[in-house]
């Protein structure tokens, strides 16, 4: 209050009454706030404050007297006066009323008047006129202008400037464009931001571009020379000579010549005409410029448009661009589903195609790589993006106070910032991307065969190949398959020679072998381009004028022993590259080159089943032709003793018969396939018999889409152990795939294979037979119905049943000595289960996933679990075990289920301490006496009346006598 006293006492002595108290200050408020808003700290802080979003914002844009001509012309920005006559005014006006009514600024309005401009108090006489072909340069009443001083006088050494409004996006984007050229090397305009007074009164926010003419080629060190251009109303945008003009008019003849060569090019796209447009052509400046275009997503200055500025340097002979009006959009994220080896692209046109001469330079590997470089180094790191606001800084004082302008520019720029972000990582990933495959494939334990799937944009460069798994002291050479087709020949190259170390490594090391991708060209096309709109993204469909995408290329080489030594036998390939990047030189991680290595010692030649069975007995004379067989014909092996080496194919629609008495040894990895029924019936006198030639285990006998019935019969197996053949995974030492067997009385024994039986896809009867030792499952049922009965399983590596998707009757078999499960249910199958013994397994029976079984009058003894129901594959679910009149007696966990699963037991018979409703308790004696007997329930009395008695039918080996179980 002390302070204000004073203060009070003056203006009472000043202006005696209250009423002129309070005008007065009120008067001095008004005149300190207009003297605040000359100032531009205070004039900033508003700016800062407000900003330009909700209530304050709409304070800001309508009521802030901060906003003013003074923040306009103190903003930073140089102030140029422009003085038109009310006469020549009058005439401008009339320029833009006319071009109004034909909604186009054509040549003969392109009228000039007499004006002055006045820059830091230099007044100089110029014409000025209307710029800009659009009615947005000119229909308001503020316009864009284009001003030519006299050529004694020109203005910071330029003849004519242009003034665009930023209202027009090329006022906004052209700016940040001809910096990223300027980054690249290119031709550039010289260019800025500038406030106009037109008359004295402030038109706003200005952006002062060069035009193209004589003192922009010499600025740039280059002799004035045609610059050509292709305006709407030369001719509508086409490619033809007729359409272009000269935009600089210099040695014409030699410049439309060298214009004829780029457009006969685009016109008939020969290599003859492409050769002539390349002679005429900077390539390395044209690369600039797609880099810059690509980055950008724009086609807005393709050759059709009066956009695209073609200079011809007479001294040089050669065509340069000069960037102008780029209009940036996002590079869209392109999805075509029906192509197989798209790839991640950004050259993308939208709305022009690509002129024939952009896409023969991209589809040119070279060209592309280096254009591609020249791209990385604009996108390797975000200095791009410290361009942009180095470009712009300052700016945003000046939108501020520019009343007249449309009030988004800061917003503009913003979202111009969010298109070069995207688009600069969009490319940084695509190029970073070092995503290729290497297949090595070892043919004959004497050459490896590798194969380089380039799948990334960039491709990469193989510095170093190093190999191992072989002896010390081979020497091994490295050689180009030039023809790319997979066989070595003598016009391969040699690439270079490695010996192998102690280690038994070989290293070809030094190598600068360059792989790049190959290219498509994808024209007038609907593509899935993904948006996202409220958080939800969709993948909408847009036609695409031109697309040209990396696609898959292929190298092959051959590593070849050169001197003797023993290779390892039965090792994979081992191998590893060092790699980088073709455009980045970055070096590839591990993860980047996917290695897939493989044995490849026999042919892969699934076309075998198309052969005649004449051709087949020609060249695999140890068959004979037999009768007809069906609607086919046969192949004969007949009794007595055969060799087989190798795998053996029988064509489609023939049988395969072997005679009782024949006696097939197999030789290591051999194999028989059959693409018709497969007949082996023999007599217990005279058996069949599959053995091993050696020591080594076999591969497969198999009936593969028979179509019709297979038949084995006392045929004795042994020793096979599955393998693929053709592409097909034959798991089974005896396999049947998409076909109906019967396979009765034989013995399989001592197969290291995953299935001893394996029957896929079709009608299955197994009876009588014995099954020994075998490494893994016993018989593996897939998606088949049929049965299993009077089987004895003995000591089997793993399930001596597996039966998956099937639906099967399994009954009246002896299970033993079961490696994992006696009996395996899986995968929705539907089994019934009934007078089986399984003993001493590690589960009697498990039912998961979706399946059901039908357990009934089985005898479990010495299990450690003898019924479980569970799931394992949760995509199924639980399995549903239903368990009768069964005795399930020296088990240490006799029942097992989860939550998801469903197992009753009804007039079962129980250990002592295993208590279930309905069921009854036997003493561990009761276990004993039945292992030394195996006894089953009787069927027809069941487990109420305790009485154990003899089976009718019963499998080899088992024999059975009356016990009481009381």
């Amino acid at each position: 209050m002390a302070v204000l006293t004073p203060i009070h006492g003056a203006l009472k002595r000043c202006w005696h009454g209250r009423g002129e108290r309070a005008l007065g200050v009120f008067a001095l408020a008004t005149v300190g706030l207009a003297t605040l808003t000359l100032l531009p700290g205070p004039t900033r802080a508003t700016k800062n404050l407000l900003g330009r979003s909700g209530v304050l914002g709409k304070i800001n844009e309508h009521l802030n007297p901060f906003r003013s001509r003074a923040a306009l012309l103190n903003c930073g920005l140089p102030v140029y006066d422009l003085h038109v006559s009310p006469r020549e005014y009058r005439r401008v006006l009339e320029i833009a009323d006319e071009a109004l009514q034909r909604d186009y600024m054509t040549p003969d309005l392109k009228r000039w008047v007499k004006a002055e401009f006045i820059h830091e108090g230099k007044t100089t006489d110029v014409k000025v006129r209307l710029r800009g072909n659009n009615p947005s340069h000119w229909a308001n009443e503020r316009k864009s202008w284009r001003i030519r001083f006299p050529e004694s006088a020109p203005f910071n050494g330029q003849r004519e400037i242009n003034l665009i409004i930023p209202t027009d996006n090329k006022g906004i984007h052209q700016a940040f464009v001809l910096a990223v050229y300027r980054k690249l090397g290119s031709i550039t305009q010289r260019d800025g931001y500038c406030v106009l007074r037109l008359n004295g009164v402030p038109q706003g926010v200005y952006y002062q571009i060069e035009h193209i003419d004589g003192p922009l080629l010499a600025y740039n060190r280059r002799p004035e020379s045609t610059v050509f251009t292709n305006p709407k109303e030369a001719g509508g945008g086409a490619l033809e000579l007729g359409c272009f003009k000269e935009q600089i008019t210099a040695n014409a003849d030699e410049a439309w010549q060298a214009l004829q060569a780029l457009l006969d090019y685009e016109s008939e796209p020969t290599q003859r005409n492409l050769e002539a447009a390349l002679a005429v052509t900077d390539v390395e400046d044209f690369l600039r410029y797609t880099a810059g275009t690509t980055l950008f997503c724009s086609d807005h200055n393709s050759l059709v448009t009066d956009n695209h500025k073609l200079y011809y340097d007479s001294s040089r002979g050669l065509f340069y661009r000069i960037p102008w009006d780029c209009a940036p959009n996002h590079i869209p994220g392109v999805q075509r589903f029906d192509m197989a080896d798209w790839r991640a692209t950004f050259d993308v046109f939208a709305r022009w195609p690509m002129s024939k001469l952009r896409v023969a330079v991209l589809r040119d590997k070279p060209f592309r790589l280096r254009r591609d470089r020249i791209l990385w180094e604009l996108v390797a790191d975000d200095s791009l993006l410290d361009l942009f606001d180095e470009t712009y800084a300052g700016l945003d004082m000046a939108f501020w106070a520019d009343v007249m302008g449309r009030g988004d520019d800061e917003a503009r720029i913003g979202a111009f910032r969010d298109i070069v972000k995207t688009n600069v990582r969009t490319i940084r990933g695509i190029l970073s991307n070092g995503q290729s495959v290497l297949r090595v494939r070892d043919e004959n334990g004497e050459r490896l065969s590798l194969q380089f799937a380039v799948h990334n944009a960039a491709g990469m460069v193989v510095a170093q190949i190093r190999i191992a798994s072989d002896a010390p002291g081979v020497t091994h050479a490295l050689v180009r398959d030039a023809g790319d087709d997979g066989r070595l020949d003598v016009n391969d190259p040699l690439v270079a020679r490695a010996v192998s170390d102690k280690s038994g490594a070989v290293i070809f090391g030094n190598l600068a072998d360059l792989m790049l991708p190959d290219t498509g060209l994808a024209e007038y096309f609907p593509a899935y381009l993904y948006q996202e709109e409220n958080g939800i993204g969709s993948y909408k469909t847009k036609p695409l004028r031109s697309v040209v995408f990396p696609k898959t290329a292929r190298y092959g080489y051959f590593i070849t022993r050169e001197s003797a030594g023993t290779a390892a036998s039965n090792v994979r390939p081992e191998i590893s590259v060092e790699a980088y990047n073709a455009v980045t030189d970055s070096r590839l991680a591990d993860a980047d080159l996917n290695i897939r290595s493989y044995f490849a010692n026999r042919g892969f030649a699934p076309q075998e089943r198309f052969a005649g069975v004449a051709e087949f007995l020609e060249s695999h004379t140890e068959f004979r032709a037999g009768p007809a067989v069906g609607d086919g014909k046969s192949a004969v092996l007949s009794r007595g003793v055969h060799y087989l080496d190798g795998t053996t194919v029988l064509p489609e629609g023939v049988t395969l018969v072997i005679e009782a008495g024949a006696e097939l040894r197999m030789g290591s990895g051999a194999s028989l396939v059959a693409h018709g029924p497969v007949i082996a019936a023999a007599s217990e006198k005279s058996p069949i018999r599959i053995t091993r030639a050696g020591d080594a285990p076999w591969g497969t006998i198999a009936a593969v889409r028979a179509g019709g019935q297979s038949v084995f019969r006392h045929v004795e197996l042994s020793g096979g152990r599955g393998g693929t053949v053709n592409g097909i995974t034959l798991t089974g030492a005896l396999a049947v795939h998409d076909g109906d067997v019967t396979i009765a009385h034989c013995w399989i024994h001592d197969c290291p294979a995953e299935d001893a039986v394996n029957v896929k896809n079709g009608f299955a009867h197994v009876s009588a037979c014995r099954f020994a030792n075998n490494s893994s499952d016993g018989i593996d049922l897939d998606f088949v119905r049929g049965e299993v009965t009077a089987c004895h399983f003995n000591k089997t590596g793993d399930d001596a049943i597996d039966v998956s998707g099937s639906t099967v009757t399994i009954t009246r078999n002896r299970i033993e000595r079961a490696g994992d499960k006696g009996i395996s249910v899986g995968e929705e199958s539907h089994v019934d289960i009934s007078e089986n013994l399984l003993l001493d397994g590690t589960y009697g029976v498990a039912v998961k996933d979706r399946s059901t079984a039908r357990i009934d009058h089985c005898t479990f003894l010495g299990n450690r679990s003898s019924v479980a129901a569970y799931c394992k594959k949760p995509i199924f679910g639980g399995g549903n075990a239903h368990v009768t009149n069964c005795i399930i007696l020296d088990s240490i966990e006799p029942l097992l289920s989860d939550e998801l699963s469903t197992l009753e037991l009804r007039e079962c018979v129980l250990p002592m301490h295993f208590v279930r409703s309905g069921c009854t308790n036997a003493p561990a004696e009761v276990a004993n006496n039945l292992r030394r007997h195996g006894f089953v329930l009787d069927a027809d009395t069941g487990a109420s009346s305790g009485r154990l008695v003899n089976q009718s039918a019963r499998p080899a080996g088992i024999t059975y006598a009356p016990v009481d179980l009381r």
